[in-house]
């Protein structure tokens, strides 16, 4: 069985996926009490993470028929 996808899709999703863990990596980074201090770090940390289980999903789930 063959599997068809389409490159380019799957491409602009891993490139999304390695894009939130760049931003995950430098939040990280900070120094715990900084970071539970600043609603809007825990706010984009939440985000990146979403964005990048997402971008999981869909690349799973991506098959061209």
């Amino acid at each position: 069985m063959e599997l068809k996808f389409d490159k380019d899709k799957v491409t602009k999703l891993s490139s999304g996926i390695f894009a939130a863990l760049d931003r995950l990596r430098e939040i990280s980074a900070l120094p715990e009490e900084a970071f539970l201090a600043d609603l809007y770090k825990i706010a984009a940390a939440k985000y990146f993470l979403v964005i990048s289980i997402e971008a999981a999903i869909d690349g799973c789930n991506h098959e061209v028929v």
